[in-house]
């Protein structure tokens, strides 16, 4: 993953269940292939998304490095994670994704990452 060439995938998309973690994965990839460019691995929303699984970014950026694929990066996941209900999970990608900046009539973070990329 090179993303001073291309974007990560983006917020909204899922794997089992979660947004951001298709992301997560492009910018831990990238990272370990030191192509992060603009991008921030463990950036605050990062650390949003880890505080709610209970998972450690170094931990989860090792899972990656020896995982070849999501589906292997997924199972650790699953394996590591704090155990939530698919509810849990379902309210947690709401609120995720309803986040935004503290300015009046500001889009939410995932709209304004999809426009910042060009993806709107």
């Amino acid at each position: 993953m090179d993303l001073t060439k291309s974007y990560p995938r983006r917020p909204i998309d899922q794997l089992g269940g979660y947004v951001w973690l298709p992301r997560l994965i492009d910018k831990a990839r990238a990272k370990l292939a030191n192509s992060l460019g603009e991008y921030i691995y463990n950036c605050g929303s990062d650390q949003h998304f880890f505080s709610f699984t209970g998972l450690a970014a170094d931990a989860f950026l090792e899972a990656v490095r020896t995982s070849p694929d999501d589906a292997g990066v997924l199972a650790w996941v699953k394996a590591h994670a704090q155990p939530h209900s698919d509810a849990e999970i379902a309210a947690f990608n709401t609120s995720f994704a309803a986040r935004g900046p503290d300015t009046p009539g500001a889009k939410t973070w995932f709209q304004a990452i999809d426009a910042d990329e060009k993806r709107l």
